[in-house]
């Protein structure tokens, strides 16, 4: 169902319990996040059809990036 994609969704990447993972999760998770704005995966073709206006613009997309990308390098520097 499309409830239950969608929740699956949403358990892959729980952003209250972000800050709660371990370091090396955390970093793992925003490398999943730089991977999708790379490849343009986010959201799915099938999403877009359906949703159109949920098409991420390529600004947002830049930001999202750029976000991805802040993040990553602050949780390398606190790994050990």
């Amino acid at each position: 169902s499309p409830e239950g994609r969608s929740q699956k969704a949403k358990n892959k990447l729980n952003w209250d319990e972000l800050t709660t993972l371990d370091m090396a999760t955390q970093l793992q998770k925003v490398e999943a996040i730089q991977k999708v704005l790379r490849e343009g995966t986010m959201p799915p073709k099938g999403m877009i059809e359906r949703n159109p206006d949920m098409k991420i613009s390529d600004e947002e997309s830049a930001k999202l990036e750029k976000w991805a990308n802040k993040l990553h390098r602050k949780i390398s520097r606190k790994m050990p």
